[in-house]
């Protein structure tokens, strides 16, 4: 029993935090769409998570003074978007591309949380003999 709650919550935080991470690489692409040569970037969540979970990634960082998005993804590596048009600044930012993309990761960033609460509740009741 011990085991599966690991388990559980183990995958989830990894979820959430890489989730997080993507929010926040959606974020800048956004704020940043008007920056001359800023490249969009993104994280490959579903490969990412594929690697956290089997342990053959190393996402930690590896000296206390390195700066990044280590803590909200978790050290995760980002990619840069391949972009449609070309914009005569160097500017890969497509807004309607990054704005559905946040919508997407919110609500599944969202979602996860419902399920992680769930879960909780679940076992709340199991405990309480309910």
């Amino acid at each position: 029993m011990i085991n599966r709650l690991n388990d559980l919550f183990y995958s989830s935080e990894k979820s959430i935090r890489l989730q997080s991470g993507r929010l926040e690489l959606l974020a800048d692409n956004i704020a940043n769409a008007q920056t001359p040569g800023y490249k969009a970037r993104d994280l490959d969540f579903r490969a990412l998570m594929a690697n956290q979970l089997s342990g053959t990634a190393e996402l930690n960082m590896t000296h206390s003074s390195h700066l990044g998005r280590q803590d909200a993804a978790n050290g995760a590596p980002e990619a840069y978007r391949i972009s449609t048009r070309i914009e005569a600044d160097g500017n890969t930012v497509e807004e309607e591309v990054e704005q559905a993309a946040f919508s997407d990761a919110a609500l599944r960033y969202q979602v996860s949380l419902q399920f992680i609460n769930s879960s909780i509740s679940k076992l709340r009741l199991a405990i309480k003999g309910e």
